[in-house]
């Protein structure tokens, strides 16, 4: 969750697509967070990476209203993917 300079309120997972840097360890520009790893520019807006890189981050849609942040439960509480088992050495 990511609070702007101007106000706005944006929600994006956790993890950078590159690395899986934690964004909310990274610092906020304007619309955009860097990632504390690698430095990657993430968009708030869209997830997506900015500059050169390429990836993208889920965004959780969110609103403010009176004071309270609001967030999509269903995008919130998406089931994850799970890492597949690693294989056995024949």
């Amino acid at each position: 969750m990511f609070r702007t300079m101007r106000g706005e309120v944006y929600a994006i997972v956790n993890k950078c697509p590159h690395k899986q840097g934690p964004l909310s360890q990274g610092i906020v520009h304007g619309d955009s967070v860097s990632c504390p790893l690698h430095n990657w520019r993430i968009s708030l807006k869209t997830g997506e990476a900015l500059g050169e890189d390429k990836g993208c981050t889920p965004t959780i849609p969110a609103r403010v209203d009176a004071g309270r942040i609001y967030l999509l439960r269903e995008a919130v509480l998406a089931p994850r993917k799970k890492a597949a088992p690693p294989e056995k050495a024949a």
